[in-house]
């Protein structure tokens, strides 16, 4: 059976998709082998790319939401929409979660401050905000946690992906190619 064709994503949003994977992954990468010295070229690699994470989604929330249309929605039933929905929320909370939590840890240790971007930018420290390694913790856990629900929602994504190649007979990466 021919696969149905599926209509292509803006290729902003395309370009966005592509960098976001491949920026969540290196963060999960350095974040793994992270070492305990705020100083490694491996912390610092880390929050870089946390915080280009961050930008780059708040990119991708607003073309998102200029570029706007329904994508393929009558080739899938109601139910597979809502479970794409409540992915896509998901995958756009944890992508705000993670590196939004990671830049609030910062405010709590004094000895992550100033975190310089790209070396030519300092992020704002909130200065209402008081060294309080407890509260760094917290957001540590609540950083970690976000960290598991992207597993949990990528893996979503990717079976979503599958089952509608393998079931519906609907290559949806086409959609999200560069390639015509």
């Amino acid at each position: 059976m021919k696969l149905t064709r599926v209509t292509k994503h803006h290729t902003l949003i395309i370009f966005l998709h592509w960098s976001m994977a491949i920026t969540l992954l290196l963060m999960l990468l350095t974040g793994e082998f992270m070492e305990d010295s705020l100083s490694s070229p491996i912390f610092v690699l880390h929050t870089q790319v946390g915080f280009t994470l961050l930008l780059l989604f708040f990119v991708r929330l607003s073309t998102s939401l200029i570029t706007h249309r329904t994508h393929n929605t009558s080739l899938f039933s109601k139910f597979d929409e809502r479970i794409a929905k409540f992915t896509k929320l998901g995958l756009y909370s944890v992508m705000f979660l993670i590196p939004f939590t990671g830049w609030l840890m910062t405010n709590f240790e004094l000895r992550l401050q100033p975190i310089s971007f790209l070396g030519m930018i300092d992020w704002p420290v909130i200065p209402s905000v008081v060294s309080n390694h407890e509260q760094f913790e917290i957001l540590e856990d609540i950083h970690e946690f976000g960290v598991k629900m992207l597993f949990l929602f990528t893996g979503l994504h990717v079976l979503g992906y599958i089952k509608h190649l393998v079931w519906d007979k609907v290559d949806l990466l086409n959609a999200i190619r560069f390639k015509k």
